[in-house]
């Protein structure tokens, strides 16, 4: 499995979470392109993690 693999899925699955672009891209460490994502998205760290929590990812092993 490579890191893109990875990226991959967690693209996938936030999106089927109905995680919108602007954060799956935060959450990859990507800066948002357009001017609505860059100076209007919320950023703070709760914020995220309460986006982060509603996905209801799991990480199986």
């Amino acid at each position: 499995m490579k890191p893109k693999d990875l990226r991959d899925f967690f693209s996938q699955e936030m999106g089927e979470a109905f995680v919108p672009d602007r954060y799956i891209d935060i959450f990859q460490g990507r800066t948002p392109k357009n001017v609505l994502a860059k100076h209007y998205t919320p950023q703070g760290i709760r914020m995220l993690r309460e986006i982060y929590d509603k996905a209801n990812l799991k990480v199986l092993s």
